[in-house]
Formats: C-alpha cells, structure tokens, sequence
C-alpha cells in the first residue's frame, strides 16, 4: 500500500516554472543534469530547454587531457580519443537541434576538447554559427588542435552582440582580423580573456577597441606575432592582466582607464606612471620582470597591495597607505631595498635559489638585507641547490653582528642534498627567528631531522670557539605538526610534497614569544612532540 502511495506521488519539481528548475540544474555537473531527461516528458523538455551548455571532454568520458599539454598532446591521442570527439560531437549536436526548437537564447556555451583532426574543426564552425544566431551571453572555449595544423576561430563568434563573456584558451588556436569583412560590435561584452591564442597586433587592437566597456580583460600572448600594445579609453576597465609568455617585452602603452583598481603585467616593457592623476582608484599593482621607459615611478594614495617579481629597475615609490608588499627575486640577484615602507605595512620576501651551491656569503647578504628591510614579516626561499655551506665563524669574522630579525614566518622549499639540512637550517636560524616554520620537501626524512636537530640542541661545545651564542641557546620550546593531507593530484607530474609546520618560541632578553594561536586554522594535522 505504502509503495503504491508513493509511486502515484506527484512530482514537486512539475509544478515550478522553467526558470526556476533551470536555475536548480545550474548547481548540477552537466552528466548529472543531463541523467534528468530520463525521469519523464517534462524533465526531458526541461533538459532540452536548459539554457547552459557545459561539455568537458575530460569529465564526459574520464579523459586526462590537460589544456597546458602543448605539444606533449599528440602523445596521448589514441583510437579512444578519436572516439570520444564523435560521441561529445553526436551528444552537443542533438543538444543544440532540440534546443533551437525553443524560443530563448543560451545563456552560457562552454566546450573543452581536443580536436585530433582537420576533419573536426567544422564542428566548432557550426557550434559557433548556431550560438551567436541564439544571443549567448557566455562563451567560453577550451580547445586543444593536436598536430601541426592550427585552427583558425570562426569570425562567426563576433558576430553575437548579446555576448557579456568571452574566454578563448588553448593550444594551436589562432584569431584572425574579423573586422575587414563586416563591423564588429561587442559593446555589451564585460569580460575578455585571450589565453594562449596566436594572434596579431592588429586584430588585436580591433578586438579591443570594439568592447569599450570591458571590465575585466585577461590577455596572454605567446609566439613572435604581438610587439606592441595600447590599452586606452576602457573608461569602465577594472582588471587588467598581460602576461608575455616568451623571452622578450611586449611593448605597452596604458592611458585612459579612470576606473582601473586592479593590474598585473608580465613580461611587459610599460609606458606609462601609475599616480592618482592618470588612475585615481589603483589599489593592486603586480609586476613580474618588466621594465619601464619613462622608470619605476608609482604616486598612489589608493594604493594597498604591490607585488614584484624579479624587477631590479631603481624604485621611486610613494604610497603612504600601502599594507602588503610581496617582493620575490633571483638569490643570484641582490634585492631590491624598498624604503617606502610605512610602519603597518607587511612585507612578503621570497627568494628563488637555483645554482650548483649556496655559501656562507648568501646568508650574509640576506642578513644584511633583513636588518635593513625590518617592514619584512614573512620569509619564503625555495632551494634548488646541490650543496649548501654555512659557516657560523666565517659569517661573524666581518662587520655582520647584528642579532638576528625576529620573523612571523619562514617557508622553506627544500629540494637539496640531505647532507645539506644542517647548513641550510643553522644558515637560516642564523640570519633570523622565525616564529612559525613551514617546510615543503619531496623527502620525509627532512622532517625526521628538524625534530632531532631541535631535540638535540643542548649540545655544550656548540659555541667554545665563537663570542657569542648561537641559535641552540635562544630556543625555548617547539612543536611539530606534519600535514598529511597534501593535494596528491598531479603527482606523477609535479611529486608528492608532505608540509611540516613548527611552532618555535624564542628567549629574547627577558621574555620569550610564543605563537601557538596560528594553529587554529590548521586542518588534518598530527601531533610530532613537544619538548618542554
């Protein structure tokens, strides 16, 4: 009686409009939504009707296709792949017939797929002919072109006035000049971005001149097709990305975007001065390896948050209300001292050593630059290095006395030779007093020497031959947690990397510090020790 009862029960979800029901899908993964046609007439129509088209080869047919291959691409094409663009083909086309049957626009097209065959390449064309006749609002395409063919996007993409995103990434993709055959009005578009796609300076240029009120622009080139720039007159921009992905400088001229709050170039040769006349609402700069013709200047009082890669150009910066500064540079490289820093300002130093060897000469430097540098709160250096070498009496034989900085963390990338630990860890302990200790390493046996190496410091000939007292005498306590929970994915690709943090608490003079409370926000982690 009971099953009777409920197999005549009636469907709640009948009785809520379409909309409503589509929004629900929304929150769905495609398959799944898809898996509703099967329940009854309504929900096919309502599947049919459904207004997103979101169709990712790798999650539809369990494929590992990553869309950062490049050229390893052709290596993984095998008979299942060809397979698998048929069907995603078959599934997308009966898609969009039976959705054509309806009188609404799509909402959001988004597609990553690799084409494996010229043969393929007309059914983006048509794809594409179908959507901008239906006035999508999103477009985004993920598409990998194995061989050496390259696929040349349809001009039919922007023909869609109704367009507010669009996101073109991919490998072997190439945009050609849309605008000598008809005009091109994409003045509804709010966020472009151009990933990987080989394209020319002109096309460019066209491209954005034809949405003058993006908002949010993502462009990055990689071949020798773009030398130059200019971004101007975007009077609603505010985000701008442009990353260079090759040896050399794009060439770019900035003017005209009252509105800009957010910029990160990389690898661009500017021409242009971030000051509070020219981009009154600048409250994020990113620099990575650029240079700048007119110099370093920025004059912000909007200014918060500046970051600097690998930029050795002389800074000349006012910002009286940044707040976070994160400066990363080449150890082969000296760093950049930053005296614009005010009092409430934190600074994030990060250090990229790669070379045959790190000597006791490096640690002095980077002594010296912490006592100069006090705004500095975390420390981060990944080692890529074969040897490392500290000599405590060599580093004190000079004018190098000062006692050392005082940090609220010190991250540590260790990929260097076991023999090595010791000198790395006395170099560092040496140079500062880090508060909390965050250690990333492909070998669990780093982990297992930290914990012996504080166990073991009351070692009473440590410092017969030396002044003064070295790190071992101004520890107080320590704890080690091991963070086994580590994202594993990719790791036949990128390794496996446990996380150690230590907790350490330093006498200093009369008192001694103590930061227990940053644990709280730590998840999955297990208690080593603690020695008291």
């Amino acid at each position: 009686m009971k099953l009777a009862t409920l197999t005549r029960t009636k469907d709640p979800f009948l009785d809520l409009p379409d909309e409503i029901i589509h929004h629900i899908l929304s929150y769905l993964p495609m398959k799944v939504a898809a898996q509703t046609a099967v329940l009854s007439r309504r929900w096919k129509h309502i599947w049919y009707s459904y207004p997103v088209f979101d169709f990712c080869q790798n999650y539809l047919f369990d494929l590992h296709l990553d869309g950062y291959m490049g050229p390893a691409l052709d290596e993984y094409i095998t008979p299942k792949y060809w397979g698998t663009v048929e069907k995603l083909a078959i599934i997308l086309d009966q898609k969009l017939m039976r959705f054509s049957e309806y009188k609404i626009g799509i909402k959001k097209f988004k597609l990553f797929m690799a084409l494996v065959d010229q043969e393929f390449h007309s059914y983006i064309d048509n794809w594409m002919e179908v959507v901008s006749k239906k006035h999508v609002k999103e477009l985004d395409l993920s598409i990998m072109v194995g061989g050496r063919c390259c696929y040349v996007l349809p001009k039919t993409i922007f023909a869609a006035k109704s367009l507010t995103v669009l996101k073109i990434c991919g490998y072997n993709l190439a945009l050609k000049d849309p605008f000598m055959e008809s005009a091109v009005d994409l003045h509804s578009l709010q966020i472009l971005s151009l990933e990987k796609v080989y394209v020319d300076e002109k096309t460019t240029q066209n491209l954005i001149s034809s949405c003058p009120f993006v908002e949010d622009l993502y462009l990055s080139f990689s071949g020798d097709t773009l030398q130059s720039l200019n971004v101007y007159g975007l009077v609603k921009l505010v985000n701008l990305t442009v990353k260079m992905c090759t040896n050399g400088y794009l060439s770019m001229k900035l003017s005209g975007c009252q509105g800009l709050q957010r910029v990160s170039l990389d690898h661009v040769a500017l021409d242009c001065v971030f000051d509070d006349a020219n981009f009154p609402q600048i409250e994020s700069i990113s620099l990575t390896d650029s240079i700048f013709s007119k110099g370093f200047r920025i004059s912000s009082h909007q200014l918060k948050t500046l970051k600097i890669v690998e930029c050795y150009e002389e800074l000349n910066i006012f910002a009286p209300n940044l707040i976070s500064v994160h400066h990363r540079y080449d150890s082969s490289v000296r760093p950049i001292y930053l005296p614009f820093l005010n009092e409430n300002c934190k600074l994030k130093v990060q250090m990229d050593t790669v070379g045959d060897s790190i000597s006791t000469s490096w640690y002095i430097g980077l002594k010296e630059y912490l006592q100069r540098q006090k705004e500095t709160e975390t420390l981060e250096a990944s080692f890529y290095s074969e040897k490392v070498e500290f000599d405590r009496e060599e580093a004190e034989k000079g004018d190098c006395l000062w006692p050392p900085r005082s940090l609220k963390c010190l991250e540590v990338d260790v990929l260097v030779p076991s023999d090595s630990y010791a000198a790395m860890m006395n170099g560092f302990f040496w140079c500062c007093r880090p508060q909390v200790l965050s250690c990333k390493t492909f070998s669990g046996d780093f982990v297992e020497f930290l914990f012996k190496m504080l166990t073991d410091r009351e070692d009473e000939g440590c410092c017969t031959s030396s002044d003064t007292k070295c790190w071992r005498h101004s520890l107080k306590d320590f704890v080690i947690f091991v963070n086994e929970s580590t994202e594993k994915k990719g790791a036949s690709l990128l390794g496996y990397f446990p996380k150690s943090i230590t907790i350490l608490s330093w006498r200093i003079g009369a008192f001694s510090l103590n930061m227990a409370t940053p644990l709280r926000r730590l998840n999955d982690v297990v208690l080593l020790n603690r020695v008291t």
